[in-house]
């Protein structure tokens, strides 16, 4: 008895829970990428204060994560230099745009003469 009790018990825990989909994460996004609701963080080069910058908004291109780099920094997409993944990544080409996760944090070097 005690054994049919307990095989019960692992039924029942072993159950899916059903997922509401009006509650589900995926329901409210437009983007199928698991990384959609991702953030990252990005600062001025030598600036303490990070901003968040949602992964789904930057793009997938080099220049589509500049421009999104430069509004959120509030300043012009021509003034960026270099693009740098921290402690020491440089971003330079669409392939390295790709590999960007969640949490990852950047700081944008602006040109000396600007």
């Amino acid at each position: 008895q005690w054994y049919q009790r307990r095989v019960q018990e692992d039924k029942e825990m072993s159950t899916p829970v059903k997922e509401n989909p009006a509650r589900s994460p995926s329901a409210n996004s437009t983007n199928s990428s698991p990384s959609a609701d991702a953030t990252i963080k990005v600062r001025l080069a030598g600036g303490e204060d990070f901003f968040e910058v949602e992964l789904s908004d930057i793009g997938d291109t080099y220049n589509s994560l500049v421009k999104c780099f430069a509004e959120e920094l509030d300043i012009k997409t021509e003034t960026v230099a270099k693009v740098r993944k921290l402690p020491n990544i440089l971003i330079r080409k669409d392939r390295d745009v790709k590999r960007i996760k969640h949490g990852s944090e950047f700081e944008v070097e602006l040109n000396p003469d600007s």
